[in-house]
């Protein structure tokens, strides 16, 4: 990457990450005391194609003035939705007008003139990603496209969360834990981590309790601590998350799919734990091992409907193993007969959700005694 070269285009999913590395640049050409005189802001978030057309227009403008101060000036073209694939972007008018952006771009701009592109999604085979890979500089902020990408991506972003405002670095088990809540989103980690070390105050060590005290739970999040506990059995702590998602008005037809999911992830488990493919391993944070599977199973697992387990955080996985083996097979059997019962009530009966999502709840966690001469 040239960084002389005047042109610039941040782009990706990561759209906090896109803004940042596009402010970090500006900041470095154009001091924040002079950037009232001397950066002009365009705003790109134009959907529909006249808009668009005027934005690029007003941009194209902008690049053959000076500053008010007759010096340099940096042009910012501002999270632009139309560069990527998409019916305003494949329109003539803006494509035209696209394709002058980019021959001003290899034709060069003039003396003391930057542009700085942003945007979440740029379509390759156009004139204009084109010119920037030609006589431009390109930062690429994208998403992991496998679970197991993300995931690192994430850890990364944590730690380095945690490294800037002082906290410890934090484990695997503190970085699943967070991950579970908040996601990839850079904004939101950025967000809470820096609450987690305000509520910490001098103290520097984070916890799982500090995290379930003080990170924003999601309705999502909280859909994830409901299925945790109902998978470690805690059927005090299940019924109170449950009855905290109905105060926020979750949907009983979610709520039983939610628990069907989690059955039928803790039944394969077991199956996996049961015939000795997936096996836990001693000692303070190892991961659980895989081992071999017949062909027939690799073949269900890959091309299930759910994810491959193989593909989730091996943190994740131990704890689901964990939670598999508070059940039975028979019990999670038993259970899956509960749930979908309750699922046909729910869509057939006039009996409230809630009444029948508390009942079968507490029937599939009651602990049984196991039959005579039987150990599954």
């Amino acid at each position: 990457m040239n960084q002389e070269r005047p042109a610039w285009l941040f782009w990706g999913e990561d759209e906090y990450a896109v803004e940042q590395a596009a402010r970090e640049i500006i900041a470095r050409l154009v001091p924040v005391a002079e950037q009232v005189f001397r950066l002009e802001s365009i705003d790109a978030r134009q959907d529909n194609i006249g808009r668009a057309e005027a934005a690029i227009m007003q941009c194209l403008a902008a690049l053959q003035s000076s500053s008010l101060l007759g010096d340099s000036k940096v042009v910012w073209f501002r999270d632009a939705v139309f560069l990527g694939d998409t019916k305003t972007g494949g329109s003539e008018a803006v494509k035209k007008r696209l394709k002058n952006m980019a021959d001003m771009i290899t034709g060069g701009f003039p003396p003391g003139i930057t542009l700085v592109v942003s945007a979440g999604s740029v379509d390759r085979r156009t004139a204009l990603f084109k010119a920037f890979e030609q006589a431009g500089n390109i930062r690429e902020f994208s998403m992991g496209d496998k679970p197991w990408m993300a995931a690192q991506q994430v850890a990364e972003k944590l730690r380095a969360a945690f490294k800037s405002t002082g906290l410890d670095e934090p484990g695997e088990e503190i970085v699943a834990e967070l991950f579970d809540r908040i996601g990839a989103d850079s904004r939101r980690i950025i967000a809470e981590v820096e609450k987690l070390s305000l509520y910490l105050g001098r103290r520097r060590h984070v916890t799982i309790d500090d995290i379930r005290a003080i990170v924003t739970s999601t309705r999502n999040s909280l859909i994830w601590d409901f299925e945790d506990a109902l998978g470690k059995r805690e059927l005090a702590l299940c019924l109170k998350v449950f009855r905290q998602l109905l105060f926020q008005k979750e949907e009983p037809i979610r709520l039983v799919m939610s628990i069907e999911r989690r059955i039928r992830e803790l039944l394969l488990y077991r199956e996996l734990m049961d015939k000795r493919w997936l096996v836990p391993r001693s000692g303070y944070g190892s991961n659980p091992e895989w081992r071999e599977l017949p062909p027939e199973i690799d073949a269900i697992l890959k091309n299930s409907s759910d994810r491959d387990p193989r593909s989730i955080h091996p943190f994740r996985v131990g704890k689901l193993m964990e939670q598999a083996s508070t059940y039975s097979r028979r019990e999670l059997q038993a259970a899956q007969q509960i749930v979908l019962a309750t699922h046909e009530q729910l869509v057939s009966s006039s009996t409230p959700g809630p009444m029948l999502l508390e009942l079968a709840l507490m029937r599939i966690m009651r602990r049984r005694p196991a039959a005579p001469g039987r150990k599954d």
